[in-house]
């Protein structure tokens, strides 16, 4: 496969979670209207998308090292597709958490899957610089989902978007039959119990692993907390339009994307710790930032996003050199690595998120909290990634 072509596929399935999460962020009001509930209920079930995907992650791994890449990736799509067209006639909150939780579950794939690849395909730098350039992708979906979600609801409904949801997985499950050639070796003891809860403890006792993985859980969960959290916010509390939110959520996605190509350029002259460091300076920073603001009695749509866009700025270059750092002595079992990674990192995030809505008293004073504590969390395990990334 040619580089932009690889490119182009992987970034497909990369922005799959983003594409379920954003393209529907403008429409939790009136999808609360629709069930007669409120606003934290519908909120709760962006936290079920990503328990979904959580859940996900201990599945494609092993699933991808027993059967090949290919043939799960294709079945995944297939089945993110009809279950994105059923969560458009769930009849009830309950159950239209549980199509988000099982639509979370099968759009996890794309990314987990897209890992492995990776790491089967590249090595070093150039895999660093080929995940930082994928996740260039995931931060252009974020800018366009959300004003198209916020336009598509105003003028037809929120139905509407899980839609476009459907089209898009239908497209991208073509795009793997033709275009995706298979990239690792079968491994037919991959889906033994034993043998994956041993994996599991021996990517837990590598010291790089661990630390690694977690500095990026500060990044996901302050990830978390934006998109469940900044809706209800700027929509329910202060009064926004459906579109104009979409257009202010894609300033902070803006951000997202110029630091993701930032990373994938410096990525072949900062070592992976001088990006984390710059990354989670900046997560810190932007999370103190938000709740001063909040002191300061300066509360303002811009007093929101611009501390949440700073904040998005620091995700990418922690989350992408920690993540192929992590994986990087694992190739023989980079499926499993991939999804533990992923399997820890979302469920903190999920689990933040849900805490966040549980505590949700109308205004921005919650979210602003958990921005600056997850900007903490972005820094404490500095010395640890240092102490064993120096060498």
């Amino acid at each position: 496969m040619s580089f932009w072509r690889a490119l182009a596929l992987f970034s497909g399935l990369s922005v799959l979670m983003p594409l379920i999460t954003d393209i529907c962020l403008p429409a939790i009001p009136d999808i609360a209207k629709y069930y007669d509930a409120k606003s934290t209920d519908i909120q709760q079930t962006v936290s079920l998308l990503f328990f979904g995907a959580a859940i996900g992650q201990i599945v494609y791994g092993p699933l991808a090292d027993r059967f090949g890449r290919k043939p799960v990736i294709i079945i995944t799509m297939i089945a993110f597709s009809i279950i994105s067209f059923l969560t458009i006639y769930a009849p009830s909150t309950g159950l239209h958490g549980i199509a988000r939780f099982l639509q979370g579950a099968t759009g996890a794939g794309g990314l987990i899957i897209v890992r492995a690849i990776i790491r089967d395909m590249y090595e070093g730098a150039i895999a660093t610089k080929m995940l930082a350039y994928t996740m260039v992708g995931s931060s252009l979906m974020p800018i366009l989902a959300p004003i198209m979600g916020g336009h598509v609801t105003e003028w037809i409904g929120w139905k509407a978007n899980f839609l476009i949801v459907t089209i898009f997985g239908i497209l991208v499950t073509f795009s793997l039959i033709f275009w995706l050639k298979e990239t690792g070796k079968q491994n037919l003891g991959a889906l033994e119990t034993g043998k994956i809860l041993t994996s599991f403890m021996l990517l837990f006792k590598s010291k790089i692993f661990f630390w690694l993985t977690c500095i990026t859980l500060g990044p996901f969960a302050g990830l978390l907390c934006i998109l469940a959290g900044l809706s209800p916010v700027l929509i329910d509390f202060m009064g926004m339009s459906a579109s104009k939110f979409g257009y202010f959520f894609a300033i902070i996605m803006i951000g997202n994307l110029v630091s993701s190509v930032l990373a994938g350029k410096l990525s072949g002259i900062l070592s992976n710790f001088q990006l984390i460091l710059s990354g989670s300076i900046v997560c810190l920073i932007s999370g103190i930032s938000a709740y001063l603001l909040t002191l300061l009695e300066i509360i303002t749509p811009l007093s929101i996003v611009l501390p949440a866009t700073g904040f998005m700025i620091g995700f990418p270059l922690v989350v992408s050199a920690a993540t192929t750092g992590a994986m990087a002595p694992f190739p023989e079992m980079a499926g499993k690595a991939s999804s533990l990674i992923g399997l820890i990192q979302l469920g903190c995030g999920a689990a933040t998120s849900l805490i966040l809505g549980l505590f949700s008293e109308g205004t921005q004073l919650s979210f602003v909290i958990a921005l600056m504590l997850t900007g903490i969390l972005s820094v404490i395990p500095l010395w640890q990634v240092y102490k064993f990334t120096r060498n």
